[in-house]
């Protein structure tokens, strides 16, 4: 057998470390000569006078700050018709019927029937506890009536009677009183005279005694009759009209939450059949972040409270636009807008701010970091086939001037709060100029003071700005300063001067370099 050779395995790596610094290295010289090129090519075009620099022209036009934003189109008069039928069940009442989305209705039209059923024997079941409530109300309003005639009865008759009866028997035990005296007053002459025995003396003794006694146990009656007997029989008597009238108050009281509760039944049948409270055009409640099928339709269950249907007001639409925090400020009611439907191509509709959230809107944990405020743009002039839901792009009119002069943002660049421009009038020399800037709208910015209508800029005046003397460009006072400051001087003095407050976006050279990047 013959043995095979294997390679040396030390060498590979030493000659892939060799092959990975040959690269290194002319990919440095490479890079080294390709700058040395660039800087001697901008060299000789810098003492050519610079002709390298793009340019754009000093033009007098209508200068217009928009804020373009998307949102969605939805309805600034939205009624939401929701459910109101109480869940019997856990689950919810059924759609039995419902009006198909889209439809045009008026108000009173027929929109959804719901499942009434168990309200129907709810019902009936509840007209007998109304029936038997009614007769426990009919017998404690009896009960009241006889304890009222009991109490009258004793008052009026049985303690009259009583009362003679206790009077009678006074009267008969004080004529008896009397007779025994008088019967006693006789034997005692006869006693004295012999005809009389001792013990006959005494009996007649005992009967006034006994006469007395029975004299004073009729008073005696006769007075816890009027003075106790009376009282305590009246007070129970009352006591008993008393509970019979509680009695009959929890009766009526139940009696009517029974009828309430009957009431309430025969409304949650009425309610069950919902109609629309304003006209609209029907969109199902269908909210497809929830679930991924369909929540309303024949069949489905809804809770009380859950919104049904949505009757958007076609005459009334607007845009609800997600305004970003870094151009919130610049929003406000009342602002004219244009606004684009993607789903309507070539319509322009026009709208007015109508309302600028406060707060903004609530955001995923992906989307945390973002911050948008909904702003409602009403339209003025809504389509008959545009609908709730569409997407649409709002731009939103800040600022309009009329002739005047402008121009591209990146082609100013700001030192120390003064703001510098590269213009050139052949196209070959440049030199530098101080400008008095006022709005810009992220692309064009406009110049007050400084440049002359049809004279060139440059696009990137970074490249000359950051190898030019400041402190020589700082130091020098443009002719146009002279004269602000004395037109200023004088309307102070005449008291015409208004102050006008412009709120100026800073040029900064990063939106500088992006919108240079993304004219090349």
């Amino acid at each position: 057998m013959t043995e095979a050779t294997t390679p040396p395995v030390a060498t590979r790596p030493a000659r892939s470390r060799r092959s990975r610094w040959f690269v290194l290295v002319l990919m440095a010289l490479l890079a080294g000569g390709g700058y040395l090129g660039y800087k001697h090519l901008w060299a000789d075009d810098a003492s050519e006078g610079g002709s390298h620099f793009l340019t754009a022209e000093v033009k007098r036009d209508v200068f217009v700050h928009e804020v373009v934003e998307r949102g969605d189109v939805d309805s600034s008069s939205n009624v939401e018709v929701r459910c109101e039928v109480r869940s019997r069940q856990q689950s919810g009442t059924s759609i039995l019927e419902i009006v198909p989305e889209g439809t045009h209705v008026n108000e009173g039209d027929f929109l959804v029937r719901l499942d009434d059923s168990n309200l129907q024997n709810e019902l009936i079941l509840q007209q007998i506890s109304v029936q038997n409530s009614d007769a426990a109300v009919i017998q404690a309003q009896t009960t009241v009536e006889t304890a009222e005639l009991a109490r009258q009865e004793y008052e009026n008759g049985t303690y009259k009677q009583e009362v003679e009866e206790v009077q009678s028997l006074v009267f008969v035990a004080e004529e008896n009183l009397r007779r025994a005296e008088e019967y006693y007053r006789y034997s005692l002459r006869l006693a004295a005279k012999g005809y009389v025995t001792s013990i006959q003396l005494e009996a007649d003794k005992f009967a006034v005694e006994k006469a007395k006694k029975d004299l004073d146990v009729a008073k005696t009656k006769q007075d816890v009759l009027v003075n106790f007997t009376k009282e305590r029989t009246l007070k129970r008597l009352d006591a008993d009209i008393l509970a019979a009238k509680a009695k009959l108050r929890a009766a009526q009281e139940s009696h009517q939450l029974e009828v309430a509760q009957l009431e309430q039944i025969k409304e949650q049948i009425t309610k069950c059949v919902v109609r629309a409270p304003t006209k609209g055009q029907v969109v199902y409640a269908n909210d497809a972040y929830r679930s991924s099928e369909p929540l309303i339709e024949e069949g489905r269950l809804v809770r009380e409270r859950q919104t049904m249907i949505r009757l958007p007001n076609p005459d009334k639409m607007q845009v609800v636009a997600k305004i970003n925090e870094s151009r919130i400020d610049l929003v406000h009611e009342k602002m004219d807008a244009v606004i684009r439907i993607d789903a309507l191509p070539g319509v322009e509709l026009r709208g007015t701010v109508r309302k600028v959230s406060e707060y903004p809107m609530p955001t995923s944990s992906y989307t945390s970091h973002l911050k948008n405020y909904a702003t409602m743009i009403e339209i003025s002039n809504p389509p008959p086939d545009l609908r709730p839901g569409m997407t649409a792009q709002v731009a939103v009119q800040v600022e309009q001037l009329e002739n005047v002069l402008q121009v591209p943002i990146q082609a100013v660049v700001e030192k120390g709060g003064r703001h510098f421009c590269l213009q050139t009038r052949d196209g070959e020399h440049f030199e530098p100029c101080e400008v008095a800037v006022g709005s810009n709208n992220h692309k064009f910015i406009v110049v007050e003071h400084g440049l002359d209508e049809q004279v060139q800029v440059a696009m990137t005046p970074k490249q000359y700005f950051d190898d030019a003397d400041w402190t020589a460009l700082l130091a020098q006072r443009p002719a146009w300063k002279d004269q602000v400051e004395a037109i200023a001087a004088k309307k102070a003095a005449s008291g015409d001067g208004k102050r006008v407050v412009v709120r100026k976006v800073p040029v900064s050279d990063d939106a500088a370099d992006h919108q240079s990047a993304a004219a090349r």
